[in-house]
């Protein structure tokens, strides 16, 4: 632009605008620095133009700053416009219509068509010229509101629409008015403000909202009230905009640019409490990140002030409240921590709280966070009129001369108790063995930092929240090593509650809560799987809380299952009989021997590989036993005697587990001591363990029968490997089992009819067998073989046999208690019938064997013959060879006079006359 000075016809100053832009006039206002001009763009086609926004152009510089919004919905753009000394600025736009244009705000007002007017001033457009206009029609202008928000809640913009004189031509229905309260756009207020946006819920959105308002000659304004919600958002000065409008559109009026803006100031301080270590860290939220605290340990801390860019902020005169709250309590006071401070009249950004043992917190929270409640420009000669920060900020906390607010720290974070202390009744210092499936009291504390102390509030809703189990810590080589979890939780940092377990070996029990510190984890304010505690607030401590206690399970007892039973039949007696000859007869105890707890659950890890140290276990037969002497006991047993009194040995065989019985030797009866290798792995804690038992037998002379109770089988360890503590008390595991089954042993042989067959001439005889069973007393005690030894139910009384102690088995079965295997003629001339395949016995006896002689044609010569009968171990007797075989003897002779012999052997015999009047005789 150019400043030409007409006279010298030459340029006097020239104006370089800080844009390119267009306009058809200007007009200077009051003070000489500014010019006026309404700018001008393209209109719809080449040969139009249309408004656009009022600006005004620094004459210094040529910077050029636009008024107010667009003015391109007028009839025509403006050609000429003028100034005076009231400072009016005035427009006539090419169509012919005279406006009125506000220079602070851009708005336009038409006031009359140019041809209507009857005078006017000479357009020189000279500030200290006046323009002079006819009355105008009333004129609605709405204020603007400028206001802070608030942190929550409402606060009402009060906009206020006037009319600048009395609507004295309105009709007494009044005007009709419509406002709506719309988003802004960041442009109507110097310097810009951010938008704000009902949809952020920023303002309450009005439209089409009729005014409440009728224009009479005495009424000129009204009240609107625009709703504006107050929240914590950092966040820039926002506007919104009133707009006024009317369908009727009266004369002198353009309600289109009724505006008024309502601009939200931004009174929200960005405060935050942090580590005072913080400033060290780059990433923000590590800055941020408060860290999981312990309770009964002081730690530190900072205010710091940011900006909206998150930038630290210097402040000054600042009263604050500082509260540390717990947020998951349910209870009305949940504030942990209070302290009042004062930044005082320096400026700074990093406030630091260093007072000793000011934070010692002796509860514990998931979710704990700061609260920062300020007062704002408090000077320090304000402040030094009370006593203490506190009095101050509580006495103007409610004034209204001074700005308030408050908000919550960024990071909330977890106080979590240092430690467990764990008690298990009967384990302490000296002591970590306890009894499997025993109930022991546990007792488990959460204690403060470096105290023994509880931390209170500690507590769990949920069992799963806690994990407490016991970790297997034993031999690899066990049988279970499964872990088992307990349901347990704290209540008030107390946790009571009892222990148990249904194996052996060595646990660790650990009790573990990675829940509590949630609120750190997602952040890393804490060390994920650690219990650590750090050497201050500032470092990271471990989000776990855990601690453990050592302990090893022993047996309760041993259970002993038992059944007895000849291993040959069912009967209740059986035959004696030496069993290093033979193991087919005999009575047989079958025991499952089982490690187990309190509650009899056999303990799966009592094995050979997980048992520690060597204990050494001794079973032991519990017995008594009456014989023709007497009753005994095994505590005072004396040895079984021969009728000759000959000492008999009670005997055994024992076989574990998987052996063979008839593989193993046999030992007089006694204590059975074995280690823990009979705890074979594969069979989970328990032994099987089988004796079969017998009494040696004499094969030259008989014994009475013998009468045995077997009582029970009994378990004992003989050293303290597998002691263990049960209420204060040392138990050393045992075991007993029933057997309360009695078996009578009887001395058995098979005999012939006769061991020594009289002399005859038959060449064949009947030579039946017997299996008999001894039994001799004096004859003042006769019904103790009869009823005691229960003879009359088993055995038959045989003649002169039974007058030497021997009866007939009546009972004996060939099947199951023996028969005899062969016959064997020691003559070449005599045989018998039978030889290997020998009928069974009938009752006790073999009636059909017969002796022969086994040639054609008569004897020659005498014979004596020995016929031996070969049988099982126990039908053997001998009194004339330890072998035991038994035998008999028959004697035939040739014929040389009349004879008569009976079938078994007695015989009548012819011999010469001695006396003629002699008699016959046997």
């Amino acid at each position: 632009m150019y400043k030409i000075d007409i006279t010298q016809k030459k340029v006097v100053k020239t104006i370089t605008l800080s844009q390119s832009v267009r306009f058809w006039d200007m007009a200077i206002d009051l003070s000489g620095n500014y010019f006026y001009a309404m700018l001008i763009q393209d209109g719809d086609d080449d040969s139009d133009f249309n408004n656009y926004k009022f600006a005004k152009i620094k004459i210094s510089d040529g910077t050029i700053t636009t008024i107010g919004k667009s003015h391109d919905d007028l009839s025509s753009y403006i050609s000429l416009i003028f100034s005076d000394a009231s400072g009016k600025i005035i427009a006539l736009s090419q169509d012919g219509k005279l406006y009125e244009i506000m220079p602070q705000s851009g708005k336009t007002y038409f006031t009359r068509p140019f041809a209507n007017l009857s005078y006017y001033n000479d357009g020189t457009s000279c500030p200290d010229a006046n323009i002079t206009l006819p009355p105008h029609p009333p004129r609605l202008s709405i204020n603007n509101v400028t206001k802070a928000e608030g942190n929550s809640g409402k606060t009402i913009f009060n906009f206020t629409v006037t009319a600048d004189k009395p609507f004295d031509m309105m009709p007494m229905s009044g005007a009709m008015f419509y406002y709506e309260v719309v988003d802004g756009n960041g442009s109507v207020v110097v310097p810009p403000h951010g938008v704000a946006h009902h949809d952020d819920h920023d303002f309450q959105l009005q439209q089409g909202i009729k005014m409440d308002m009728r224009m009479f000659s005495n009424e000129v304004s009204i009240n609107l009230p625009v709703t504006v919600y107050g929240d914590k958002k950092i966040e820039k000065d926002e506007e919104f905009f009133v707009e006024i409008y009317s369908p009727q559109i009266p004369m002198g009026m353009n309600p289109k640019y009724i505006i008024g803006v309502g601009v939200i100031l931004n009174d929200d301080f960005i405060f935050n409490i942090e580590r005072t270590n913080s400033q060290n860290d780059t990433n923000q939220t590590q800055k941020e990140s408060l860290y999981t605290q312990i309770a009964g340990r002081d730690f530190d801390y900072s205010i710091v002030s940011y900006d909206s860019n998150n930038s630290e902020l210097n402040i000054k005169n600042m009263l604050f409240k500082i509260e540390l709250l717990d947020m998951n309590s349910t209870e009305e006071n949940n504030i942990l921590y209070k302290h009042y401070y004062y930044t005082g009249e320096e400026e700074a950004n990093r406030f630091p709280i260093e007072i000793d043992n000011d934070l010692i917190i002796d509860k514990a929270t998931r979710d704990a966070r700061f609260k920062i409640s300020y007062i704002a420009n408090v000077n320090s000669t304000k402040v030094s009129e009370f006593n203490k920060y506190e009095d101050a900020y509580e006495s103007l906390k409610n004034d209204a001369n001074y700005t308030k607010g408050s908000s919550f720290s960024r990071d909330n974070f977890a106080i979590r108790p240092a430690d467990y202390r764990i008690d298990v009744e009967d384990i302490n210092g000296s002591n970590s063995t306890i009894v499997a499936e025993h109930d022991y009291n546990l007792t488990v504390i959460a204690t403060k930092y470096n105290s023994q102390e509880k931390v209170l509030n500690y507590k769990q809703t949920k069992n799963e929240e806690l994990n407490a189990s016991l970790v297997f810590e034993g031999n690899s080589a066990c049988n279970n090593k499964n872990e088992h979890r307990f349901n347990y939780k704290f209540s008030d940092g107390n946790l009571t509650n009892t222990l148990s377990h249904n194996n052996y070996g060595k646990y660790r029990l650990n009790i573990v809560d990675n829940n509590w510190t949630a609120v750190d984890m997602s952040n890393q304010g804490c060390i994920l799987n650690s219990n650590s505690i750090s050497a201050d607030g500032n470092s990271k401590s471990g989000c776990n809380i855990s601690s453990d206690i050592n302990m090893s399970f022993q047996p309760y007892s041993f259970v002993i299952e038992n059944s007895f039973s000849n291993i040959h039949n069912a009967k209740d007696y059986l035959y004696m009989s030496d069993l290093s000859l033979s193991k087919a007869m005999g009575a047989k105890l079958s025991s499952t021997i089982k490690a187990v707890g309190e509650n009899n659950t056999t303990l799966s890890n009592f094995t050979n590989s997980c048992i520690k140290n060597n204990p050494t276990f001794t079973a032991k037969l519990r017995f008594s036993f009456e014989d023709d002497r007497g009753t005994w006991s095994d505590s005072n047993m004396t040895l079984p005697q021969s009728v000759t009194k000959k000492p008999l040995s009670p005997q055994q065989v024992v076989a574990f587990n998987d052996e063979n019985i008839s593989d193993k030797s046999t030992t007089i009866i006694g204590d059975i001591t074995f280690n823990k290798n009979k705890f074979k792995d594969d069979k989970n804690g328990t032994v099987k363990l089988e004796i079969l038992y017998n009494m040696r037998k004499l094969f030259t002379e008989p014994t009475n029968p013998i009468k045995v109770d077997f009582k029970s089988l009994e378990l004992n360890t003989t050293n303290l490997d597998l002691d263990a503590i049960i209420d204060e008390k040392n138990n050393t595991p045992k075991g007993s089992g029933k057997i309360d089954k009695n078996r009578t042993f009887y001395f058995a042989r098979v005999s012939s009819y006769s061991d020594n067959y009289p002399e005859t001439a038959k060449k064949s005889i009947n030579t039946p067998l017997f299996v008999e069973i001894f039994c001799r007393t004096h004859e003042s005690n006769q019904s103790w073989c009869r009823d005691t030894m229960n003879m009359k139910n088993i055995a038959k009384r045989i003649g002169q046999k039974t007058y030497r102690g021997w009866y007939l088995a009546y009972n004996h079965d060939s099947s199951t208690e023996g028969n005899i295997n062969k016959i064997t003629s020691q003559h070449n001339d005599i045989s018998t019938n039978y030889t290997t395949t020998i009928p069974p016995f009938i009752h006790g006896k073999i009636d059909d064997i017969r002796t022969f002689y086994n040639k054609s044609g008569d004897l020659s010569e005498s014979i004596r013959a020995k016929i031996v009968i070969d049988t099982d171990e126990w039908l053997k007797f001998n009194r004339e060879d330890i072998s035991g075989k038994p035998y008999y003897i028959i004697n035939m002779k040739s014929l040389s006079s009349t004879t008569g012999a009976g079938d078994t052997g007695n015989q009548i015999e012819s011999v010469k006359k001695v006396e003629h009047n002699g008699k016959m005789s046997w």
